[in-house]
């Protein structure tokens, strides 16, 4: 199925095409140049990370941290983190795990630096190319096994956080 673009002065002419069975949306020039092309996934991820309005269960931060994380016994990786959540985080790499795959995770908080938040999650989205500027490729991360305490560290540094930044909590997030 094709879309052309017909309002948008800059891009007028140009054309999505999207790919219903792959699930792909595509970029062409007017003249058919192939541009880019983006998994459904990862657009909808996009819209809803880029989206202020979109309420999430789970309280989170845009927040940089050291972090290490082991997909296989005895393979340590070092990266940061992109954004901090009371259900998961997201790590910045490169080379992204497959989604679906098994993680455990190592990290410090700043509020609380002798204190080692120590989880496992599983890989539940990626981003495998960077978007604009800001979007780095990694992987999101869900929680799957974190105690509660642990939890309740990261709540509490990131309500302070977003506090300071004048972001409000959604009923849901409290």
């Amino acid at each position: 199925m094709d879309f052309p673009i017909l309002n948008s002065p800059e891009y007028k002419g140009y054309f999505l095409r999207l790919d219903p069975k792959e699930e792909i949306l595509s970029l062409f020039k007017s003249d058919g140049d192939f541009i880019k092309s983006v998994k459904l996934e990862d657009l909808v991820s996009l819209l809803l990370e880029s989206n202020g309005s979109t309420r999430r269960k789970n309280l989170r931060t845009s927040l940089s941290l050291k972090i290490k994380y082991q997909s296989a016994p005895g393979n340590w990786e070092e990266s940061i983190t992109g954004t901090l959540g009371t259900g998961g985080l997201f790590i910045e790499t490169p080379v992204p795990l497959e989604k679906g795959s098994d993680v455990a995770i190592k990290f410090n908080l700043p509020d609380t630096p002798l204190q080692l938040i120590e989880a496992k999650g599983k890989v539940v989205w990626t981003r495998n190319q960077f978007e604009k500027v800001l979007h780095f490729p990694g992987m999101g991360i869900e929680f799957s096994d974190i105690s509660n305490e642990q939890k309740s560290a990261i709540r509490n540094m990131i309500t302070a956080i977003n506090k300071s930044r004048g972001i409000e909590l959604t009923q849901e997030q409290s």
